[in-house]
């Protein structure tokens, strides 16, 4: 179901009490009328349009402030940090919170440089 704003769940339920069709309070206010019905059969249950049931899964292993530290890979977090997560739980938390991989950042600093450029840079190996 498409999330409703309290405001559009509290008209569709005042219509409903006026005594208008699921397809009537559709047509008003741009919703569907099955999502119409599934707002009230919700409203039924629990009177609270600010009401919005937990989400159904495991919970996060990371919270928000470990996302947002600084790494410069996901792999290596996971090791360090985090031994029983994987790296791609660690990378899909990196890339929610804005962080992506400074690889790919210096790639795309450096993805318009000539081979001029390039003759005058000197890799070390690590």
């Amino acid at each position: 179901m498409v999330y409703t704003s309290p405001s559009k769940v509290s008209h569709v339920v005042k219509l409903h009490s006026l005594g208008f069709s699921h397809e009537n309070i559709g047509a008003r206010t741009s919703i569907h009328c099955t999502t119409v019905a599934c707002i009230l059969k919700r409203f039924e249950k629990n009177p609270n349009p600010y009401f919005v049931r937990p989400k159904s899964g495991c919970p996060q292993k990371l919270d928000e402030m470990l996302a947002k530290m600084e790494v410069s890979n996901a792999t290596e977090l996971a090791k360090t940090a985090f031994n029983d997560v994987s790296h791609q739980t660690v990378a899909c938390a990196l890339k929610k919170h804005g962080l992506i991989c400074c690889q790919l950042l210096w790639a795309l600093q450096h993805k318009d440089w000539t081979v001029d450029d390039w003759k005058k840079v000197i890799f070390q190996m690590s």
